[in-house]
């Protein structure tokens, strides 16, 4: 099912199937995310729990025994129930049921609410652990932007700029897996040049940000993106090697593996007492 939110300044479609931002219409009625096609990549904007990449096997273990963990975590591919619909707010619910429990052994209710403030989305999770042991988990965003916005404009146009200058490291892809592996990336510098040869072999991850923003902006106009990720330790930025990927994905995580090991207790991810809860947020600033 589709929901629709809308002011004066946006209109904002969103699917209950994973909870899926899916459209943000502005003001000259320009969608600014991705449209998804099986040519590229096939999403908008998933939802990345309770796994952020992959183990080896996409297998793990919870006190020694083994599950198995689809890559990016299985929120993205359920179905959510809307609880609080209006105009501008949507409140979605997922619990552990059945299907989850088969993944991951742990009894919790996840809040996803999108709210439209003016020009803004804001995107929250509240996740809760209604268990009785300690619950680990890692969570993050994957919105997808369209770039070109026009059909006068290349992909090498746009830039990311971050709100300050940075010098940060990039953890490495090897294999395809996330590796405590770092390389050094920007050096007092808050411009990346945006071209397809960036993401071979895959994202840029980047640690020890300073900035509490970025920017995608074109060199042909003013329209841009604002993309707020404060709650978050790591920003990964993400497309695909070929020319027909007209798109690039900001993705604040939280929690990440260390090196390709497979027991939850040994990542370097985060957990949550019982009964406890946690609440992150990002916001998308549309700018014309």
């Amino acid at each position: 099912m589709e929901y629709i939110l809308k002011n004066k300044y946006l209109k904002v479609k969103i699917a209950s199937l994973g909870a899926e931002l899916q459209e943000i219409i502005d003001q000259d009625n320009i969608n600014r995310m991705h449209k998804p096609n099986k040519l590229s990549w096939n999403r908008v904007s998933p939802i990345l729990f309770p796994q952020i990449s992959k183990t080896r096997d996409l297998l793990y273990k919870v006190d020694n025994k083994e599950y198995h963990m689809p890559a990016h975590g299985f929120f993205r591919n359920m179905e959510h129930q809307a609880i609080n619909y209006s105009d501008d707010k949507i409140l979605f619910c997922l619990k552990d049921n059945e299907e989850t429990l088969k993944l991951y052994p742990y009894h919790f209710e996840f809040y996803v609410q999108y709210e439209l403030i003016e020009n803004k989305l804001k995107v929250s999770f509240n996740i809760i652990n209604t268990d009785n042991k300690i619950m680990y988990y890692m969570i993050g965003g994957h919105p997808g932007f369209e770039i070109p916005l026009y059909n006068n404009e290349k992909y090498e146009d746009y830039s990311v700029v971050f709100e300050k200058k940075e010098t940060s490291r990039a953890m490495q892809v090897i294999d395809g897996y996330l590796a405590n592996v770092y390389k050094p990336y920007l050096n007092n510098e808050n411009t990346i040049n945006l071209n397809h040869d960036l993401f071979n072999p895959d994202a840029i991850v980047l640690t020890d940000l300073q900035s509490k923003y970025v920017d995608l902006v074109s060199k042909n106009h003013q329209k841009k993106i604002r993309f707020y990720f404060s709650d978050f330790k790591i920003l990964a930025i993400w497309s695909l090697q070929q020319d027909n990927a007209t798109f690039v994905c900001f993705e604040p995580w939280n929690g990440i593996q260390k090196d390709f090991v497979v027991e939850h207790e040994k990542m370097g991810i985060l957990s949550l007492d019982s009964k406890q809860s946690s609440n992150y947020s990002y916001i998308i600033e549309i700018i014309n």
